[in-house]
This record gives structure tokens, C-alpha cells and sequence, in this order.
């Protein structure tokens, strides 16, 4: 005796709740591994700003730097190191030709 959910001419069948129960399983792990694709590009994204934040940070501290002995190279009356030289030291280089014209300075 057939019940309501397995005859054949039954709009409730219980192997067709199987295959829309699949396709809604489908369908949130679809949306589950987009989002985290979509939020793994975001923390990239992040990252990559970050780093060109840090970037810029070094090249506002060079800047910073090479205008210092510039000031400092003037007042002095020094005409080296020249302002190509100047572009071309690392902030260390930059830091530590600060200091010796500030000692010669004073």
C-alpha cells in the first residue's frame, strides 16, 4: 500500500525531496566558496595596499632626509655630496651624512 510520500502519482515523493535538498546543498556551497574566494582576494588587496603604503612611508623618510642634508649641505657650504649622489644613498647612508654635517655644523 503506497503511503503520501512514495506513490507514483504522489506530488510529495520523498526521492524528489532528496534531489532539491542536493540542489540546495549545492547551490550555499556555491555561495560558501565564492565569499571566501571573494574575501581572499580582499585580504590581498589589503596587502598589496599596505605595502605600498609601507612603500610610500620609505620614500616620504628618503625625501624627508635628502631635503635635511640639502638644508644642512648648504648652510655648511659644502658642495659634496651632489644632489645625484644624495638620490642615489639608502636612508642609512642619508642618516649618517645628516649627522656628520650637523657635527660639522656646530
Amino acid at each position: 500500500m503506497p503511503s503520501e510520500f512514495s506513490g507514483p502519482d504522489s506530488i510529495w515523493q520523498g526521492h524528489a525531496v532528496w534531489h532539491l535538498l542536493t540542489a540546495l546543498n549545492s547551490v550555499f556551497l556555491y555561495l560558501n566558496l565564492r565569499s571566501e574566494e571573494k574575501m581572499r582576494n580582499g585580504l590581498e588587496t589589503a596587502q598589496a595596499k599596505l605595502d605600498g603604503m609601507q612603500q610610500g612611508t620609505e620614500q616620504g623618510q628618503r625625501t624627508e632626509r635628502v631635503r635635511a642634508v640639502r638644508m644642512l649641505r648648504d648652510l655648511v657650504g659644502d658642495l659634496a655630496p651632489s644632489d645625484n649622489d644624495l638620490l642615489g644613498l639608502s636612508l642609512e647612508e642619508l642618516a649618517r651624512t645628516e649627522t656628520e654635517l650637523q657635527r660639522r655644523l656646530r
